[in-house]
């Protein structure tokens, strides 16, 4: 006589389900990590191209004759565009609102050289219906 329950000829339903069970538990681990992967590659991705961007336009500020902290009209005349309002920089789909600080350097430090001007920018973007800075720069270049 055939005992049925010493039948191994096949699975049953209930190692089946198991399986199941721990295949969906290792996959949800793996796309969490995919997930969480993408959002911090984001994040890195807009840090560094505030970066730069803020290199950039340092770059710019020293090579122009500008003295004073930068107005909308100082910035269109920099870039070459006719941006009423908030100007921005739009980079990767991100925008980017840059700010412009310029002021003698010794009244920023006492130790810095008063024929220098210290050049600070600042680069600002919209989350969550808030502005927050991103990045920040420095620099100086001579006063005229």
């Amino acid at each position: 006589m055939i005992d049925p329950l010493k039948n191994e000829k096949g699975y049953q339903l209930l190692e089946i389900m198991l399986s199941l069970s721990l295949l969906s538990i290792v996959l949800l681990v793996f796309f969490g990590f995919f997930i969480q992967s993408r959002t911090f590659t984001i994040y890195t991705q807009n840090k560094m191209s505030a970066g730069q961007l803020s290199q950039e336009i340092l770059n710019k500020v020293k090579n122009s004759s500008f003295q004073t902290d930068l107005n909308t009209s100082d910035w269109n005349d920099l870039y070459n565009e006719n941006i009423q309002g908030d100007f921005y920089i739009e980079v990767n789909n991100q925008i980017y609102y840059p700010v412009a600080k310029i002021k003698q350097a010794n009244l920023q430090n006492s130790s810095f050289p008063s024929q220098l001007n210290y050049i600070q920018i600042e680069i600002w973007v919209n989350e969550k219906g808030k502005r927050i800075e991103k990045y920040e720069t420095y620099g100086f270049k001579g006063r005229n």
